[in-house]
């Protein structure tokens, strides 16, 4: 078979080319809210003012009594239906909670967010380094040209016995070091305090434990350092019982040989317990407290939330935000529903924003002025960047962060959007206007989650369309693992559109073939500033392409790869692909 026999020439420099570029850092997140009052917003309706407290602890034990009396009957239907028996009608859960109204010197550290020390496993102090390894600490001089080992300390209290509990993280604050650690025979978060003497020398101060559930999260560490303030966000379940109804409840205790869990002091006000927006007999106490370094002794409170256990937070220096996932309850289209709630680090009253589904990772919280703030900077050093933004809102935080930094741009490739799935309809000309590049992901259409997508009809779904009509310059990529690698079926989605029943999804996004190819050759190489190398087959660039079995112009659908070349040679063949070399001279 030869080219005259309907063998086509696709660019491998487009199959692959925006996975394959050098990897820039998103910059923003899917987070904020879009400037115009009037503009829908992708979550539904919001509660943003202040929700409501206990208002003394005589409410508060009444609340936990009602709530325990639930749980109580729970757990009978339960054992009444592992033995078979047919289960009372359900009663009803604790009365609803009243719903809210309706309206820098050097250092090592690890943050997310700037004056937001997540801890580590080193840190620098003037000449000193501070290492926490396998239990124990170790301080190491440094000098122009060596290191020296200065002194060792275990990293838990001389009456701790280690057995049963986990050191892995350290912060720094001043001449004091504070190690976290988890204790499952002491039953709570470990913290042990160090002082660093002028000569580099450990001495150990004190051992407080802080009542919580193994607070590691496979996303997130639980503590932070913010100045002296260290700031700890404990989700503890309420499994109540007649016994106690506090023993869930945040504590404190500081540590002495032989004491027992009597000595936990509780350390939230029933004043600072909030009520759940949401009725249920399985509730989470989502808890941030503060504990202040300063004083000679562990000084902290904590504010507490009641809500659903599903939890994602993230710490900025004012304050703590926690999206909170029901997923026993879900919306007509079945994803589950959420709060996310922002529990200020001042003392003021928490407030939430309901919301569905939940974020993909902790960025999603990221403030508006901070991505404009770090789009700047990047922008001044000479980055070309790629934010992530799904929705209106996280786009507009790009946009306002994009048109903040214009005019010190450098010679870069253009700032980019990874996704921008769902537009508002002056978004697209706004992106172009901005001079934003958009990667976009046709291959999510066929994810079997798009076919619950039930968006207002303002909004456009994927609008490749749009985009291209608004001039922006759109290419393709795959977003692998998150769905297959596979450049011929997304420039099939984007052309069909069709889901994964085969429903097509918002048909007037539809593209033409010669706009598809273009995504994933052309534009794939504009978007990574590597046009005049590749992205298009003309002399003097990279001879990387496939030969495809049918013309993708025609017969997309249809066409196979049967060989790649890469630099003007065979880089692989297909079980038909011996002849390839012979073709592609012809």
């Amino acid at each position: 078979m030869t080219l005259r026999s309907a063998r086509a020439l696709l660019l491998l420099s487009a199959l692959l080319l925006v996975a394959a570029c050098r990897k820039t850092q998103p910059a923003g997140a899917d987070a904020g809210a879009a400037p115009d009052a009037e503009a829908p917003k992708v979550v539904e309706a919001a509660t943003r003012d202040k929700i409501q407290a206990f208002a003394s602890g005589a409410e508060l034990d009444g609340f936990l009594k009602e709530l325990l009396e639930a749980q109580k009957r729970d757990r009978s239907n339960v054992a009444r239906r592992a033995k078979g028996e047919a289960s009372p009608p359900p009663a009803a859960a604790p009365a609803e909670a009243a719903k809210a109204d309706s309206k820098e010197a050097e250092s090592v550290t690890n943050v997310q967010h700037a004056g937001v020390d997540e801890g580590g496993i080193v840190k620098l102090h003037g000449d000193y380094l501070i290492v926490l390894r396998r239990g124990r600490l170790f301080s190491v001089k440094v000098s122009a040209d060596a290191l020296t080992p200065v002194s060792v300390s275990d990293a838990f209290g001389p009456d701790v016995d280690p057995r049963g509990a986990w050191y892995d993280e350290m912060l720094l604050s001043g001449n004091t070091i504070v190690v976290i650690g988890y204790s499952y025979q002491r039953g709570g978060t470990e913290i042990a305090l160090f002082e660093l003497g002028t000569d580099g020398r450990i001495s150990y101060r004190s051992t407080h434990h802080l009542r919580s559930n193994d607070y590691y999260s496979s996303r997130n560490y639980a503590s932070r350092l913010i100045g002296k303030k260290l700031v700890f966000y404990t989700p503890l379940h309420l499994r109540l019982s007649d016994a106690d109804l506090y023993g869930s409840f945040p504590a404190v205790r500081r540590w002495s040989k032989g004491a027992t869990a009597a000595d936990f002091k509780r350390i939230v006000e029933p004043t600072r317990v909030y009520r759940p927006l949401v009725s249920s007999t399985s509730l989470t106490l989502h808890t941030v407290t503060s504990c202040d370094l300063s004083q000679a002794d562990l000084a902290c409170s904590s504010t507490a939330v009641m809500g659903p256990s599903g939890r994602v937070f993230y710490v900025s220096p004012g304050a703590v935000y926690v999206w909170m996932t029901d997923y026993q309850r879900r919306g007509a289209t079945g994803v589950p529903r959420s709060i996310v709630y922002r529990m200020p680090l001042d003392g003021s009253a928490p407030t939430a924003v309901r919301t569905v589904g939940g974020p993909i990772d902790q960025f999603s919280f990221l403030e508006g002025r901070e991505a404009r703030e770090l789009v700047a900077r990047a922008t001044d050093a000479g980055f070309s960047l790629a934010m992530h933004a799904i929705g209106n809102a996280a786009t507009d935080e790009v946009l306002a962060a994009v048109m903040a930094a214009r005019g010190r741009q450098r010679d870069v490739p253009a700032p980019r959007i990874e996704h921008a799935s769902f537009l508002r309809p002056d978004q697209p000309r706004r992106i172009a206007d901005a001079g934003i590049s958009v990667v976009v992901q046709p291959a999510f259409l066929r994810l079997p989650a798009m076919d619950l997508v039930r968006m207002p009809k303002t909004f456009a779904t994927m609008p490749l369309r749009a985009l291209l009509d608004a001039g922006a310059c759109v290419a393709g990529s795959s977003d692998a693992p998150v769905i297959d690698f596979d450049p011929l079926a997304a420039m099939q989605s984007a052309i069909t559109r069709k889901t994964a029943s085969g429903d097509v999804l918002d048909p007037g996004q539809a593209i033409e073939p010669a706009e598809a190819l273009a995504m994933y050759t052309r534009e794939a190489a504009r978007v990574c500033g590597e046009l005049e190398s590749r992205g298009t087959l003309e002399p003097g660039k990279r001879a990387d392409f496939v030969v495809l079995s049918a013309d993708p112009l025609r017969a997309l659908g249809e066409a196979r790869v049967e060989a790649t070349w890469v630099g003007g040679r065979v880089a692989w063949e297909g079980a038909d692909g011996s002849d390839a070399a012979a073709a592609y001279s012809q």
